[in-house]
C-alpha cells in the first residue's frame, strides 16, 4: 500500500514539474518575468559579495570577482546583455574607491572587458583612460575623448583631465578641449546607456540647454531652448489663455556647477506691464541655492544634475495675464583655475 501511494506521489510530481516547464517554456511572460528575477537575485548576490571587498579595498578580489560576473553572463549571451546593468553596478561599487593608479591598474581588465561588451558607457572610459594613463598613454586619451563625445557636457571626464594634466605638455590636447568646449559645449548631459544602467528619467533626456515653465502648478508646461551660454537670452511666452498668475515653476536639468541668472522678469496683462521686485517674492528649488538677489535679478546655484524645479511665488494674484517676459543667463562655473587656460592661450 505505501508502495502504491509513493508511486502515485512520484508519478504526480513528475506531472506538475512537467507542467511547469511546459507552461513556462510556451508563455513568454512568464519565461521573462522568472528571468528577471533570477537577474536581480544574482545582482543582489554579486553586490553582498562586493561588499567585503569594498571594505577591506581589496581591488584584486573584487576584479576576479566581476570577471567571473562578466564570463558568466557571456555563456548566457554574448556581448552587450541584460546582465551588463549589474556588472556595470557592481563595478562602480568598487571603482568609486578607487584613488590610487594601482586601485585602477588592478581593475585594468575589467573595463577592457566590459568595453568589449560595449563601448558606449561613459563612466567606464573614463575609469578605462584612468587604468591605462601610466602604460598606453594614446589609448587612455583615446578613452577620454570617447567619454566626451558620449556626453561632452558631464563634467566627470574634464575633472580628471584637468587633474591628471595641468601641468604636463602631455595632456595639453586634452587641456585645450577643456578650455575650448567646456564653457561653450551644451551637448547631451546624460547620454542613452546612462539611463538604461541607471533607471533615471530626467528632464528633457538630460538635455542641459533646455527648459520649460509652468504657472500655478499645473500641467501645461511651455518648452524653451537656451541658444548661447554665458550671455542673456530674452523669452516672451504667451499663455494658451489668458490665467491668473501667482507662481512660476521652472523646470530644468542643468548641468552641476552652473549659475542661472533670471531678470527684467515682467507679466503682462492686455497693455499692462507688471515688473517682478524679486525681493519682493518668494524663490527656492528643490536641489540648487541662491547665490545673489536684487530687486532686478536673482542668481541659483546649481550643483548636481538632478532634475530641479525652481518656483518663484508672488505671494499674491496677478489678473488675467496673457504673456511672461524674462530674461535668462545660464553660465558654467571653471573646475579649476582660470590661469590654466591663459597659461595655454599664451603657448
Amino acid at each position: 500500500m505505501f508502495k502504491y501511494k509513493g508511486k502515485i506521489f512520484i508519478i504526480i510530481l513528475l506531472i506538475l514539474v512537467c507542467s511547469s516547464i511546459i507552461f513556462v517554456s510556451i508563455d513568454n511572460h512568464i519565461r521573462r518575468n522568472l528571468f528577471n528575477k533570477f537577474l536581480n537575485g544574482y545582482n543582489v548576490y554579486q553586490t553582498y559579495k562586493m561588499s567585503k571587498n569594498i571594505y577591506n579595498r581589496d581591488f584584486r578580489s573584487a576584479s576576479k570577482q566581476i570577471l567571473a560576473y562578466i564570463n558568466f553572463s557571456q555563456k548566457i549571451s554574448k556581448g552587450k546583455n541584460s546582465m551588463l546593468k549589474g556588472i556595470f553596478q557592481v563595478t562602480e561599487l568598487i571603482s568609486l574607491k578607487a584613488y590610487t593608479q594601482n586601485n585602477f591598474n588592478e581593475m585594468q581588465e575589467v573595463y577592457i572587458k566590459i568595453n568589449e561588451m560595449t563601448d558606449d558607457i561613459y563612466q567606464n572610459h573614463i575609469w578605462l583612460a584612468r587604468a591605462l594613463i601610466d602604460d598606453d598613454l594614446d589609448k587612455s586619451v583615446h578613452h577620454f575623448k570617447k567619454a566626451i563625445r558620449l556626453a561632452s557636457s558631464n563634467e566627470s571626464a574634464y575633472r580628471e583631465i584637468v587633474r591628471l594634466f595641468y601641468n604636463s605638455s602631455k595632456g595639453s590636447n586634452l587641456i585645450n578641449i577643456y578650455c575650448k568646449n567646456y564653457f561653450n559645449d551644451f551637448g547631451n548631459g546624460i547620454s542613452k546607456n546612462e539611463g538604461f544602467l541607471y533607471d533615471e528619467k530626467k528632464f528633457f533626456y538630460g538635455s542641459s540647454s533646455e527648459f520649460a515653465i509652468s504657472i500655478n502648478n499645473n500641467n501645461k508646461v511651455y518648452p524653451n531652448f537656451i541658444s548661447n551660454i554665458g550671455e542673456y537670452n530674452n523669452y516672451n511666452i504667451t499663455l494658451e489663455k489668458n490665467e491668473n498668475i501667482n507662481q512660476i515653476d521652472i523646470y530644468k536639468n542643468f548641468f552641476p556647477g552652473s549659475k542661472i541668472s533670471i531678470n527684467n522678469l515682467v507679466l503682462v496683462s492686455n497693455n499692462k506691464e507688471f515688473e517682478i521686485n524679486f525681493r519682493n517674492v518668494i524663490t527656492y528649488g528643490l536641489f540648487s541655492y541662491i547665490y545673489d538677489q536684487s530687486s532686478n535679478e536673482i542668481v541659483i546655484l546649481n550643483t548636481n544634475d538632478k532634475s530641479d524645479i525652481i518656483k518663484i511665488n508672488f505671494l499674491k494674484d496677478y489678473k488675467n495675464i496673457s504673456n511672461i517676459i524674462f530674461d535668462l543667463r545660464l553660465d558654467r562655473l571653471p573646475i579649476i583655475s582660470n590661469n590654466i587656460c591663459l597659461s595655454l592661450n599664451e603657448n
